[in-house]
């Protein structure tokens, strides 16, 4: 035999589909054992179990939100500012303000800066609160949805099983 029909043969045998062995004829598929299967591989359950645990994850904006800047600075040479007298204006009960040509220096060194903010949005709380409301709402939808995708498959599955297959129907 040449090598190219060796080749050949080697080729169909490794391209040739496995032969498919049966299991146990004494072996029955239980009605609870198709529904498990059918369960675990259907795309519409998996579908409406993925768009619930979307639904689930989602945060608002309803409670007040905290937040902490520092900032810090070093000044390489003095700060001076020259105010005039009355320069923030003249005025009869007191005079002139300031009353004379005055200098304001800072001495160079680090600065620190530090600021707090708390913000609540008090307007948007109705909208905030009619937003969880949808979401729980939509929540629902998703878990009916899967509940109704499970039941259909179930139902499907009984209706076949009793049918046209020899399950064992306890």
């Amino acid at each position: 035999m040449s090598d190219r029909a060796r080749g050949i043969i080697v080729l169909a045998l490794i391209l040739s589909p496995a032969p498919v062995v049966a299991g146990p004829a004494d072996e029955v598929l239980t009605l609870e054992q198709a529904v498990s299967m059918a369960l675990e591989g259907n795309r519409g359950v998996k579908n409406a179990l993925l768009e619930g645990s979307k639904l689930g994850s989602s945060r608002t904006q309803a409670l007040p939100s905290f937040n902490v800047y520092a900032l810090q600075s070093k000044t390489l040479t003095d700060i001076r500012v020259h105010v005039p007298e009355g320069a923030f204006g003249d005025f009869a009960a007191t005079g002139p303000i300031p009353p004379a040509d005055t200098e304001v220096t800072t001495p160079t060194g680090r600065k620190t800066l530090i600021l707090g903010q708390v913000a609540q949005p008090l307007t948007q709380l109705r909208r905030v609160g009619l937003g969880v409301s949808v979401k729980r709402a939509s929540l629902e939808i998703a878990r009916q949805k899967l509940r109704s995708q499970r039941l259909s498959v179930v139902n499907d599955v009984r209706r076949s099983c009793t049918t046209r297959c020899p399950c064992a129907t306890d």
